[in-house]
Formats: structure tokens, sequence, C-alpha cells
């Protein structure tokens, strides 16, 4: 049988983790990944759960490679490029090294004291609205690292000073997060697009892919237009969220209008031209 290196690599690259990992559900305890259904509550940090809204890979048949990262506590096995969160940063599995520390669920580290690599059975990948989440007790990102996927050198990398993988993949994935808070129906699998992946992650995928393999100058454009384009759905998803905050914005702008509007009555002008 054909075994690709996580995840259907030849597809959409490597993004998720074993059919071996579990995570804590709430109402349903600790479950196999398999289980994992959208809709669930899910255990992101120790008694902190978010929901899931979708999956970026979900196929229970298909046999992949991954990383087994153990330590003393547990294992927990993903895709190389999968991330997972180290001394509060995400970085690729692939980066850990023998003697680093990876993030547990109850705040604390574990040292990792043995990396395989191991073939499985079972690809899945669950997004959380906050982008992160709990397995085998550990603190891993729902996003892979395109980085690496993509061959581009890290220091090199034009964002990588002031913007983290873990922040753009949560920004770029805002308009799915706004479209389920919206939607009615939040318990029922999406449709999936071949194998387990849904359409919006292949084509998010496949569009990231090739921004990556430009030049630096046209991937810096076509990034910055992205970036201010992704942030108008992240400023919604925001306000949606947050409906004090809404609120108080909404009650701010009205004000501001009411006053430019009285003192344009008043003085038969626009305040701000002179």
């Amino acid at each position: 049988k054909d075994v690709r290196i996580g995840c259907k690599e030849a597809f959409i690259g490597p993004l998720c983790f074993s059919g071996e990992n579990v995570v804590n559900v709430l109402g349903k305890g600790t479950i196999s990944m398999k289980d994992v259904r959208i809709g669930d509550q899910i255990m992101v940090k120790e008694d902190m759960y978010d929901t899931i809204y979708s999956f970026g890979h979900r196929d229970t048949e298909i046999k992949s490679k991954y990383l087994q990262l153990a330590t003393k506590e547990a294992k927990i096995e993903l895709s190389r490029d999968h991330m997972i969160f180290s001394n509060g940063e995400a970085v690729a599995a692939n980066a850990i090294r023998i003697g680093d520390l990876i993030d547990r669920e109850d705040g604390k580290s574990s040292i990792v004291l043995s990396i395989n690599e191991v073939v499985r059975k079972g690809a899945f990948a669950p997004f959380t609205k906050s982008g992160a989440i709990s397995v085998n007790g550990f603190s891993a990102s729902c996003y892979v690292d395109m980085k690496t996927n993509n061959n581009r050198e890290s220091d090199q990398f034009f964002f990588e000073t002031f913007l983290s993988m873990q922040f753009i993949a949560h920004l770029f994935t805002a308009p799915r997060r706004l479209l389920f808070t919206l939607s009615a129906s939040k318990d029922n699998d999406e449709e999936l697009y071949n194998n387990g992946i849904p359409s919006w992650v292949a084509a998010g995928h496949d569009g990231a892919t090739w921004i990556l393999r430009q030049n630096d100058t046209v991937a810096v454009m076509i990034f910055i237009h992205a970036i201010l384009l992704f942030s108008v759905f992240g400023a919604i998803e925001w306000l949606l969220n947050h409906h004090g905050a809404a609120q108080s914005v909404i009650v701010v702008l009205a004000v501001t209008y009411l006053v430019c509007r009285r003192k344009k009555d008043s003085s038969g002008k626009t305040p701000f031209i002179q």
C-alpha cells in the first residue's frame, strides 16, 4: 500500500495527527482523534475547551509517516511540518530536537527524550476557533508551518521578524470560522473534497504554496494585500465574539458621527475642512 510522508503530501502537504493520538472532549472524556466531530468542545488547555469548526484533514484509512515525540509523561505523533508549542512558540515538529522542551496542557513543559518516525493509520487535523489544541496532554497548533514545506529559509523569510506562522494561518482561516459562527447548523460534518480534505483547505493551501514559491518582491506585495483583506474578516469575527466590545465600538462611532454632524450643521460646513 502507498505510504505518504504525513497526510497526502503529494496532494496538499502534511498537516495532521495520527490516529494513535487522543484528545479530551467535553461530555465525552478522553477519546480517539478519529471520533472527534465538528461542534465538539475540545480541550486546548487544562480545564479550557474550544469548539471544533472544521478539519484540515480527516481520513480514517490512509497510512502516513509521522514523527513520534516521546517524553517521560507521554508521546505525541504528528506530521513533520505540523506545529507544536515549545516555550510558548508554535514550531514545526521537524524543528524539535532531543532535549528540547514541548509545552503541556497544564502549562508545564516536558523534555523530549526520543524522536522516531512511525507509520500509522489515519490522518486527522481538527481546527479549533483559537487555533490551538491539546493532544495526548501536549499543547499543539492546528496549523502547519508552510515555510519548511516550501523550502523557504526562516532567516530570509520576509515576515518572519514580525508575524508568526501561527498568527498568519489563524488569520487566513478567519473567513471559515466566521461562516461557522453565522451558520444555523454547527453539528454536522462538512462535505469533504478529496480523501477527507475540505475544498476550502485545499484551495487555501494551493494559494499559499503558490505565493511562497514566488520571488520575495512578488510574495511581499501579494502577502500585504492578503493580510489587509483577511484582517477585515478577523475584525468582524472578533467583534462577533466580543459583544461588549462591539457595542462600545458602535457607541463610539455613533457619538463621533453625531458630534461631526452637529458641528457641520452649526457651521454650515464639514468640521474637518477649513
